[in-house]
């Protein structure tokens, strides 16, 4: 979230009108940086053609890259303590490793949030230089929905369509009930705002971690990700 007194505020009141996790996150898109994810409109896919497993197996990867993320949904830095600690270690590693009688060698296996750094300190501090363009591997596949059936694929597109209707008309009628009962029951008016706000705020949790794209580092080319060969 972050920014001063006129974000925090603005966020605020996105808690006063139907669906604000909708709200937030457009705020988040806006002022945070982030994108549509990746995996989003193959997880719609999944859903819609009853792939349970494939649907998990996405959402589970999109909230493993943005837990790396800085900002509301992600809890991570710039560039997290952590990382730059075991990039000092794998930079030691290689140096031992080149200074070895015989080694005219060395592949150094790593994750992507740590190949910008490495990339630095292989160039800065070891004084090698890059040969080729980076190239990347795949690890984890999920097959997506092009093999189905054109019953599946239209179903498919009728997901993707009707998601954020739905959510609006879910959360409209939320909202609602909500009032309703405040203005029924003034007395647990606090129980039924607290309530609305832990339903929401979970919502907002949930889709922030794999709607958008919060870490841009790992799949841009610029951020020195991917295989590298040095000289």
């Amino acid at each position: 979230a972050g920014g001063g007194p006129a974000r925090q505020l603005t966020r605020s009141m996105c808690w006063l009108v139907p669906c604000p996790e909708a709200h937030l996150l457009l705020l988040d898109w806006v002022w945070g940086g982030g994108r549509p994810a990746p995996a989003l409109g193959a997880t719609l896919d999944a859903i819609a053609s009853g792939d349970v497993m494939a649907a998990r197996r996405l959402a589970f990867a999109q909230m493993i890259v943005s837990a790396q993320a800085k900002g509301a949904v992600g809890g991570g830095a710039d560039v997290p303590v952590l990382v730059l600690r075991r990039n000092d270690a794998a930079i030691e590693c290689v140096r031992k490793a080149a200074a070895t009688r015989g080694v005219n060698r060395i592949a150094l296996l790593y994750g992507g949030l740590h190949m910008p750094g490495l990339t630095s300190k292989v160039m800065n501090e070891l004084g090698y230089e890059i040969t080729g363009a980076p190239s990347w591997r795949a690890v984890w596949k999920i097959d997506g929905p092009s093999s189905r059936s054109a019953v599946a694929r239209s179903r498919s597109a009728v997901w993707r369509w009707a998601a954020l209707p739905l959510l609006l008309l879910v959360d409209g009628a939320d909202w609602a009930f909500t009032l309703s009962d405040v203005a029924a029951s003034p007395a647990t008016a606090a129980i039924e705002i607290g309530l609305y706000v832990v339903r929401h705020g979970a919502v907002y949790y949930g889709l922030g971690k794999w709607v958008l794209e919060w870490n841009r580092q790992l799949f841009d080319d610029r951020g020195g990700g991917g295989e590298r060969g040095f000289s």
